[in-house]
């Protein structure tokens, strides 16, 4: 557990502590300029009058844009103010107005300043849609949340510099969508009185990392023959590249440069270089000096595939755009090649193959398969499945013993490609053997490379018996996916990537985590029934059981016995692969899984697990709501189930076809939907559902709505914006609404944890933490427990008579 300190910006206006003083009146350009047009090539900065726009007066700085149709990630628009430099103090706060003409489509707002170098002194943030058409007063002050903004800790750059400008930013992730964002009277007031902040941090839960989900482990030697195990490591948001000397255990952990995970794998060539995406650029590691080169800069994503040609030239396929990438290390060339193939959803180009004829393969994947040839000489493209063979799904492509590389796909069959023609086989030829990543160069390996327990295991050359080496790294913790209150009196909790379960003591302040395998996914959700915790698993939505209070069985979930794997149906992938709800019924009988599919196909499905019986039932998209997902799940007292849905699309999916979120109601004895009630005006996700005492289903809707839902009516009889506190949290599994002991109702948003009254809807922050809210919730004890990005956080629940 830690005291909380602030290291804040030291500031003093210029017109003194208690003063107001005006710093840009925005009714002209006078040092205004756009600083920020991602993907929105029409951003337009003016200042407007015009009524339709929102606000009045004498006018207001306005930009706004239309989102590239062709977007592969958010698209920003943005202006930077001049000010006289300044440094604002803690009981001082920047204020000024702000709205927005389009705030369905204008989901990110960000407020910067910035020194002369461009360097952030202070910022806050929403993703929660904080812009509206009717506008509203933004008053923050450096180092806490205000007005439904939070405070950007993790992105000061300089805490001690003079403000010289400030930015503001909008962000819409909705390609071909109108959005913008208008700014009047920026000032500097006087703070105001802080909230109550009533939190303490119990720490990080699981200071762990994981190599990637690609190959990226791999035994090298520098110069002198001396062996270290390369190790691309992912700890929580970032990643680094870790050498772990095989000898001492020894470790040099070297940091990207940039933010993010970057690529899922790399690729090892023999003149002792690693290469990598990070950040916007393909990147070289040299292995024997560490030092990392950044060879060109690639569109947004990040390398899917790599392969080197016969002539050194290494290529890397670039999601989502299918853009082809190469670099030349004998000439230093480095080359865009452009997107091998214009599709409108996101593009997996991997594998890639590169033939001694000068082309270059590539299988793209998901949502429709095609097999694309490239030859750089001529820049000639050729696309192979006819557009009635595509289907969804992963095409297989391999460079085969010949010298030819084959491909295959569902209704195409194996193909041999050859001189940028593709020839019908019945059979490929065998695939060429590819590097052991595991064999050092002198004939030793690493058999296994345990980075979350930090334990390396060799077979050195003519050795009988494997090695054990233990290496160390440093890991700001890996996040917070859900928390539930055990049997056992503690607290327990699953993060992800890698999926580590945890054991919190409130009595000693002891923490613990344990692996399922080395699993490198997520338990979404834990729900508990009975002594008995059960767990949906990202991304192949199997539910699992836990007992606490037994002997902890640390091995891939199908062959563990605590937790053990229940049910596992294939089926699952496929609709309810990302589990955003675990219902445990209150029947003691039934466990309900809801989701979204792990990749591509739209709407989601349930699994009912009956605990009697040990049997489980999967309930299709087309028999609950075809185009929408299930995001949060309540029993009612009659045992029906109320479904919260989500219009998201899942990963790799085009544009959703769903317009609003809606509450369902299931039968649970005749699996049958048989009442549909849509949020209005449209909503694109219900985040939680709780069945209050008096009988009526409070719900929280995005950015920051509450609902009030008659069961006996079958109809809404309350909702409203809860401004103030941010936009609604939780995680993938977004559980953020509780009853308490006392009958209350604790809900928790971005950045407060909130008391909200059945019947008069009363509601009151209780917690203002200074980091943001991400993941929750439980009660244990008269402590709300919660989580920030990997931290476990906690208040006290307010007594009866406060």
């Amino acid at each position: 557990m830690r005291t909380m300190h602030l290291g804040l910006l030291a500031l003093a206006a210029a017109a003194g502590v208690h003063g107001e003083t005006l710093l840009h009146p925005c009714d002209s350009l006078d040092g205004v300029r756009l600083s920020w047009q991602s993907h929105a090539p029409d951003a337009r900065l003016e200042v407007t009058t015009d009524p339709a726009r929102g606000g009045a007066g004498a006018g207001r700085l306005q930009v706004s844009a239309t989102a590239s149709e062709k977007a592969t990630g958010t698209s920003y628009i943005g202006f930077r103010v001049t000010v006289t430099p300044l440094r604002l103090s803690t009981d001082q706060a920047l204020c000024f107005e702000a709205w927005s003409a389009h705030p369905a489509a204008t989901k990110a707002f960000h407020v910067r300043g910035l020194d002369a170098q461009g360097k952030i002194v202070a910022g806050w943030s929403s993703w929660d849609h904080p812009l509206k058409a009717s506008g509203g007063t933004f008053t923050v002050v450096p180092g806490r949340p205000g007005d439904g903004l939070g405070w950007e800790a993790d992105r000061i750059e300089a805490a001690e510099g003079e403000i010289a400008f400030l930015e503001f930013i909008a962000g819409c992730t909705d390609r071909g969508a109108a959005y913008d964002m208008a700014i009047d009277q920026i000032r500097v007031v006087a703070a105001p009185e802080p909230p109550p902040v009533n939190y303490v941090d119990h720490g990080v839960v699981a200071p762990v990392g994981m190599p990637t989900w690609g190959p990226s482990t791999i035994a090298t030697a520098d110069a002198q023959g001396r062996r270290a195990v390369f190790v691309k490591l992912w700890t929580g948001s970032t990643a680094s590249y870790l050498f772990i000397d095989a000898e001492t255990g020894q470790t040099e952990q070297v940091p990207t440069g940039v933010g993010g995970w970057g690529a899922y794998e790399v690729l090892k060539t023999p003149d002792n270089l690693i290469y990598d995406t990070m950040g916007s650029h393909l990147v070289a590691i040299d292995i024997p000096t560490r030092q990392i080169r950044r060879l060109g800069e690639i569109p947004s994503g990040m390398a899917l595939s790599y392969v080197r040609a016969a002539d050194g030239t290494v290529y890397a396929g670039i999601y989502p755009s299918a853009t082809l990438v190469s670099y030349q290390p004998a000439t230093g060339t480095y080359t865009n090649h452009g997107a091998m193939n214009a599709e409108a959803w996101p593009q997996y180009p991997r594998p890639l193959v590169a033939t001694d004829d000068g082309w270059v393969y590539c299988a793209v994947a998901i949502q429709s398969m095609q097999v694309l040839g490239y030859h750089p000489a001529s820049v000639e493209r050729r696309a192979f499945i006819p557009e009635d063979k595509r289907r969804r799904g992963h095409p297989k492509l391999h460079h085969g013993t010949d010298g030819k590389a084959y491909a295959y796909a569902d209704d195409w069959g194996w193909h041999r490609l050859e001189g940028g023609r593709a020839t019908p086989v019945e059979e490929p030829a065998e695939a060429r053997a590819e590097d052991d990543m595991r064999v050092f160069p002198d004939g030793s390996r690493w058999t296994q490379v345990n980075i979350a327990d930090r334990v390396l295991r060799l077979r050195d050359a003519g050795a009988a018996e494997d090695r054990e080496v233990h290496f160390d790294y440093k890991s700001t913790g890996v996040n917070i996916y859900t928390m539930v209150a055990g049997p056992d009196g503690n607290l327990h909790g699953a993060t992800g990537i890698p999926l580590r379960i945890w054991r919190f003591e409130p009595a000693t302040g002891a923490m613990q985590n344990r692996g399922l395998g080395g699993y490198g996914g997520h338990i979404n959700q834990f729900a508990r029934h009975g002594d008995k915790l059960f767990g949906a698993v990202y991304s192949s939505g199997a539910l699992l059981e836990y007992d606490p209070q037994q002997p902890y069985d640390d091995r891939p979930m199908h062959n563990s016995t605590n937790p053990k794997q229940l049910f596992a149906p294939a089926a699952a992938r496929d609709l309810y692969g990302r589990p955003h709800a675990v219902l445990a019924h209150p029947d003691g009988r039934h466990v309900l899984v809801g989701g979204n599919a792990a990749r591509v196909l739209l709407g989601g499905g349930i699994a009912i697990y009956d605990r009697q019986t040990d049997k489980g039932v999967i309930l299709d998209r087309d028999q609950l709501v075809p185009d929408q997902a299930i995001n949060a799940m309540v029993a009612l007292a009659d045992g029906a189930v109320l479904v919260g849905t989500s219009t998201a699309a899942p990963t790799g999916a085009g544009a959703t076809t769903a317009k609003a979120a809606l509450l369902y109601r299931l039968d649970l004895t005749t699996r049958a939907v048989t009442g549909r009630w849509p949020l209005q005006p449209d909503c694109p996700a219900v985040r939680d559902l709780v069945l209050a005492g008096d009988g009526l289903v409070y719900g929280l809707a995005e950015p920051d709505r509450l609902v009030v839902f008659d069961p006996a009516r079958g109809a809404f009889v309350r909702d409203e914006s809860l401004a103030g506190y941010g936009g609604v949290s939780g995680w993938q599994a977004p559980r953020c609404m509780t009853l308490g002991p006392d009958g209350m109702i604790y809900a928790l948003f971005r950045n407060a944890v909130v008391q909200i009254e059945p019947g008069t809807c009363a509601h009151r922050g209780i917690s203002f933490p200074t980091v943001p809210i991400t993941s929750g919730l439980a009660i244990l004890d008269g402590r709300l427990y919660f989580g920030s990005g990997p931290r476990l956080l906690s208040c006290a629940l307010p007594a009866k008579d406060e």
